[in-house]
């Protein structure tokens, strides 16, 4: 496995987590014997209704594509999920991973996961964060990141530390607590300014003239992330659904 050496590179300081980004993995998630599996799980032979899979036509349509989509969840929670946060485990780290609530994963699948992570702002939606933040209240993970800025007011470098503060704050009222940065592209240093920038990133290193700003921006973000830690869900939820919140001292 690749992971395998990488840790062993860490000695007896692993890292505090390994990641997967949104199921990236072109081309490698094919399953051999889907079809296989799918006849015994749900007990029937899928290839006679795979144009209607397609299609999502015909009257037993909805039923056809439930099965079909379980099926996958199963699958890449049994194969994927639970293989790799048990490998983490074993390495004394944690999983964190991008654990989209759609087929083939759901929401459900968040809890094969020691850190759920959404991804993007869509505050008016109920989104891949919206998605993880839930997962995180109903499993008890009391930390939920999101990758954050991705995009920000593209091209890379036109987002300032206004758009970053807005688009973090729309993260924490989502249930974020824990914002994973995108970007900080590594550029050379025989690379002239303004240095690299990758297509899907805004810019926050040392190559934007405003970069001596963001010790504050960073004190904001972890005195906010530090303080959504704290809630305490009750043992018996009162009418108005209000969590308790420790003084902080």
């Amino acid at each position: 496995m690749v992971g395998e050496p990488l840790l062993k590179a860490f000695g007896d300081k692993p890292p505090y987590a390994v990641f997967s980004d949104s199921l990236e993995v072109y081309n490698t998630d094919w399953t051999e014997d889907f079809l296989a599996e799918f006849q015994r799980r749900r007990g029937y032979d899928l290839k006679p209704h795979l144009a209607v899979i397609f299609t999502g036509q015909g009257p037993d349509a909805a039923a056809l594509r439930h099965d079909w989509a379980l099926t996958q969840t199963e699958l890449v929670n049994e194969r994927y999920l639970t293989p790799l946060d048990d490998w983490a485990r074993k390495h004394r780290t944690q999983f964190r991973s991008q654990t989209y609530g759609e087929p083939v994963v759901t929401m459900s699948s968040n809890r094969l996961v020691a850190l759920p992570e959404g991804e993007g702002p869509q505050f008016r939606t109920f989104s891949f964060t919206r998605w993880a933040t839930s997962a995180g209240h109903l499993y008890g993970r009391n930390v939920i990141s999101a990758e954050t800025w991705t995009w920000l007011n593209s091209p890379a470098f036109s987002a300032t530390p206004l758009d970053m503060k807005a688009e973090a704050d729309r993260m924490l009222l989502q249930g974020v607590n824990q914002f994973i940065g995108h970007g900080w592209p590594h550029t050379p240093s025989v690379v002239q300014e303004p240095g690299y920038a990758f297509y899907a990133a805004a810019v926050f290193n040392d190559h934007q003239p405003w970069w001596n700003v963001m010790p504050d921006v960073n004190a904001y973000l972890q005195r906010t992330s530090y303080l959504l830690r704290q809630g305490r869900r009750p043992t018996r939820w009162p009418c108005s659904c209000r969590w308790t919140m420790p003084m902080l001292r």
